[in-house]
């Protein structure tokens, strides 16, 4: 293997290491009716809880905020609903990190529809990462034809 191979090689190993950070930022919300209330957690693609994020819980046919918290420490929160309507819960974790949950109902009975969104940005790990695999590929495809040429 030749020198320029073998730096290619250790370029995309190292960018393989650094792209799973893309994924770390993804984020859940998963609700439930209780007692009258609503309740829900979120949490990162890791499993840590997201803490201390904006919740706003918005009536599905007026577009009206119903009611508006935070979420604690653990990443949970809960908020008093009136049955009947149906709701989206929006649980916003700043700089383009947000989750939604739909009950098409609003009934106070447990549901499990759960969304996701991602943020619209491409991390650079991501292209990196991209542009590593691709220049692997190539590099690959020329020590494969050079050994083969022979």
């Amino acid at each position: 293997m030749n020198r320029v191979t073998f730096t290619w090689l250790c370029i995309v190993l190292m960018s393989a290491l650094f792209s799973s950070d893309a994924l770390a930022h993804k984020i859940t919300v998963f609700c439930w009716f209780e007692n009258g209330a609503l309740h829900g957690e979120g949490y990162f693609n890791s499993g840590d809880p997201v803490q201390n994020s904006s919740v706003r819980v918005v009536n599905l046919e007026s577009r009206h905020m119903i009611a508006e918290t935070t979420t604690s420490e653990k990443g949970t929160f809960a908020v008093s609903v009136e049955d009947g309507a149906p709701i989206e819960v929006i649980l916003d974790a700043g700089q383009g990190h947000r989750a939604t949950w739909q009950s098409e109902t609003g009934k106070t009975e447990e549901h499990k529809t759960i969304q996701h969104s991602q943020p619209e940005k491409t991390r650079l790990s991501s292209v990196i990462t991209a542009l590593g695999l691709i220049a692997a590929l190539f590099a690959m495809l020329s020590f494969w034809k050079r050994r083969h040429a022979a």
